[in-house]
């Protein structure tokens, strides 16, 4: 669309679309985390990151249907504008002064929004290189060192991560401990979850608080968790990679972020009491609904909503 008032009605809608399906899929999220419960942590967190991405994609997906005529042939109950009763995009549109606001308003929110992006990726950046200058490549593990007092290990970066580990942690872990913790933050690059975290706080920006916490909360704890199975996996025991996390967590002065994280106590249960894990067909089919029922429900009250204004 050319048009900067058409330009400024789909917006808006896609907007105010994935605002309400925000708070809908974050009212939802009560249903969903239960039916995880006995999921692996690797498709606990694969479910958890498309159902943040789908709100607005749906929205998008939606307001795409509400302003097609090709919806109206079998989504919307026919009707006639004078002698006009063929299937029909919704006839309205918004005063010129109130769209050229609204597109004003969306474009100057989307440049903040790129702007706010770029520096915080930006700065990131800046310290990832800053720390890779200052520590030591070791070429045999994949991993850099960096002489800090603090005890640490960190899977930094989006696309090609980096591990990063300080000396302490290093003094601190028996050779085999190491080992473990590596093979957990090398785990992080392999799976890009750094990538699937900063789209996923992203996609929920206009989740209310709570809800999005809870998202992002349930997000992290799966991904840990995959990559403590991982470790585990690689070593052949889940011994080390419990003593590391155990022996950090009770070790003052440790950053509680990167491998030593807040989740350590349920992390640490399901390193030692591993459960049978099934399919998570229920939660699929939950997302299924939630993705299709908008779609085939809302075009339609939509359409003769618009038309009305």
């Amino acid at each position: 669309m050319t048009d900067p008032i058409a330009l400024a009605e789909a917006s808006l809608l896609w907007l105010l679309l994935h605002l309400l399906l925000g708070w809908l899929f974050a009212g939802a999220l009560a249903l969903l985390l239960p039916l995880l419960a006995t999921a692996a942590p690797a498709s606990r967190a694969l479910v958890l990151w498309l159902y943040g991405l789908m709100p607005p994609a749906c929205a998008l997906a939606l307001a795409g249907l509400t302003l097609s005529p090709l919806a109206g042939s079998f989504l919307v109950p026919s009707h006639c504008h004078g002698e006009e009763c063929s299937p029909h995009s919704p006839v309205f549109q918004l005063a010129p002064a109130l769209g050229l606001a609204g597109a004003g308003i969306f474009m100057l929110g989307l440049c903040i929004s790129l702007l706010w992006l770029h520096s915080r990726l930006t700065c990131a950046h800046t310290r990832l290189q800053v720390l890779t200058q200052l520590g030591s490549w070791q070429r045999e593990r994949a991993y850099t060192r960096v002489e800090a007092d603090r005890a640490f290990a960190w899977c930094a970066g989006l696309w090609r991560a980096r591990v990063i580990v300080s000396s302490a942690l290093e003094q601190a872990l028996s050779p085999e401990q190491l080992s473990a913790v590596l093979a957990h933050e090398h785990c992080h690059g392999q799976r890009r979850d750094n990538l699937r975290r900063l789209t996923l706080y992203i996609a929920t920006r206009l989740w209310p608080a709570g809800g999005r916490q809870r998202l992002l909360g349930a997000f992290s704890l799966a991904t840990e968790e995959t990559c403590d199975r991982f470790a585990a996996e690689c070593l052949g025991q889940s011994a080390a990679l419990s003593e590391a996390l155990q022996q950090l967590s009770q070790q003052p002065g440790t950053s509680h972020q990167g491998f030593c994280h807040h989740h350590n106590r349920t992390r640490l249960e399901a390193l030692n009491n591993p459960l049978a894990f099934q399919p998570p067909v229920a939660a699929s089919v939950l997302l299924i609904t939630l993705w299709v029922a908008p779609l085939l429900s809302l075009p339609a009250g939509l359409h003769l909503l618009l038309e009305s204004l």
